[in-house]
């Protein structure tokens, strides 16, 4: 039997070879920095989503995501009655403004966003209690779709955070050494 042939062992030990995500399912702290990894991306969509809805709206396009920010559909509103009830330089000058202001707050999402990657759980936190607060707005204004849209994507963010602070705390406990293996400090040599 040779080593090209497919029943050879050394043929079988590479195919064995673990892809990643079999590492990943075998190893518990791999599993969790997987899950941990794809917590941020929830403010990625809802950031997108956000962009979406406010070019949408600006555009007099008629249609918006359930999952677009609360104060952003507020703001791009205003501009919409501005531009339809006010004198054109008032209505231009609303515009810029509201484009201002959702540039801003989809900037604020993509900077929790961005810290969240990078291993914020502070900003992640914040970050879910703004899109708590921001998804008042829909009940304010009853629109019952909005609110549980955004009442689902809370909850999945709950849990994304979760598995962050698992991570965390998984990552705090590997490197903290236990007391049973510390090795006493080197004394010198009596004289």
């Amino acid at each position: 039997m040779t080593s090209h042939e497919p029943d050879s062992p050394a043929v079988a030990a590479a195919d064995a070879q673990p892809t990643p995500e079999a590492a990943a399912a075998e190893d518990p702290m791999e599993k969790l920095a997987a899950e941990a990894a794809k917590a941020p991306s929830w403010f990625a969509w809802v950031a997108l989503l956000t962009i979406v809805n406010s070019v949408s709206v600006l555009l007099g396009l008629g249609w918006a995501f359930f999952l677009g920010l609360g104060v952003t559909q507020l703001v791009d509103g205003i501009v919409l009655s501005a531009r339809q009830e006010a004198d054109p330089s008032i209505a231009a000058v609303v515009t810029v403004v509201g484009v201002l202001i959702d540039v801003v707050v989809i900037g604020l999402v993509a900077l929790v966003w961005w810290l969240s990657k990078r291993g914020s759980t502070k900003a992640y936190l914040v970050g879910m209690i703004c899109y708590g607060l921001d998804g008042l707005l829909f009940l304010v204004f009853q629109d019952w779709a909005g609110l549980a849209f955004h009442a689902f994507f809370l909850v999945m963010m709950i849990k994304a955070y979760g598995q962050m602070q698992e991570y965390d705390d998984a990552k705090a406990k590997l490197a903290r050494p236990s007391l049973g293996t510390q090795t006493p400090p080197l004394t010198p040599p009596a004289p």
